[in-house]
């Protein structure tokens, strides 16, 4: 099923890595990637009519933090599906994510494979019919990977 998703990550490799990894995952995806969040704001404001699927967005941006802009996405589009996806592992960092909105939050994975099932684990979830549910105890998404 197609899906529409919003990026925001100021690192171009992570941009790439996540871009490829999309398209292995759901070919007819549409990825819109920007590096801040003024212009992942920018972004929603210009779609506020057909918004992305999900927002998928780093904690550390130029200019606005991922925290800042979450909270400003969950005042002004309400229960857009928001997924954090950080190389921060400290829990302050991931309290205040969940405080401010965010439906889950990824420590960012060191292995391909795993990016690849966590980002599947995002895009397939129905966030919405979640909300209900949300809690600290299902908030950190873990990608469940087997090795063999």
């Amino acid at each position: 099923m197609p899906k529409f998703i919003a990026l925001a990550e100021d690192d171009n490799d992570d941009q790439l890595l996540f871009a490829e990894a999309l398209r292995q995952i759901c070919k007819e995806s549409t990825l819109r990637v920007v590096p801040t969040g003024m212009q992942l704001l920018d972004l929603l404001v210009a779609h506020q009519h057909a918004l992305p699927d999900v927002v998928v967005m780093d904690v550390n941006m130029p200019g606005m933090s991922g925290i800042e802009c979450l909270k400003i996405i969950r005042s002004r589009f309400g229960l857009l599906p928001v997924a954090v996806m950080s190389t921060s592992s400290d829990i302050e960092t991931i309290d205040a994510a969940f405080e401010s909105g965010a439906d889950c939050y990824v420590v960012k994975p060191g292995k391909y494979s795993e990016l690849k099932a966590v980002i599947e684990k995002i895009i397939i979830t129905d966030w919405p019919s979640l909300a209900p549910a949300r809690s600290r105890d299902n908030f950190l998404l873990k990608a469940l990977i087997t090795t063999r």
